[in-house]
């Protein structure tokens, strides 16, 4: 398998604000290029805080990358995290996966800081997953 044909490794940008920490995420989290970001998100985690996982740069993910996001839930708490996702096709893996039932996916930033403060519901729990 030619892994340059998945894009650059992912790269993790954390930025603290008052009310949340957003996580954005770039390049590819894929078999192979996922050990230091999933190293990261493991340093970050807490389950006192809530989280905004901004895929919007995202190139592609595979399983492996939706298992360093399930990692990072069962540390962080997935009821304090929503994740921005705008690729069309990023959108359809997370609905294939099932992952858009255990954590609010908005389209926006202003729709996932909406939808932590609300507390938004998901129709799963991480434990049921």
């Amino acid at each position: 398998m030619n892994k340059e044909m998945y894009g650059k490794e992912a790269e993790l940008k954390v930025e603290s604000h008052y009310d949340y920490v957003k996580v954005s995420l770039n390049g590819a989290l894929v078999y192979g290029k996922t050990n230091e970001v999933k190293e990261q998100l493991a340093d970050i985690a807490q389950p006192d805080k809530e989280y905004i996982l901004d895929l919007s740069w995202l190139q592609s993910i595979d399983s492996v990358g939706f298992g360093v996001i399930i990692n990072f839930a069962k540390k962080a708490g997935s009821k304090n995290i929503a994740v921005i996702v705008k690729d069309a096709l990023i959108r359809e893996l997370f609905s294939i996966s099932k992952l858009h039932l255990l954590f609010p996916v908005e389209h926006t930033l202003e729709g996932a800081v909406k939808a932590l403060q609300e507390k938004k519901q998901t129709k799963l729990q991480l434990e049921e997953y």
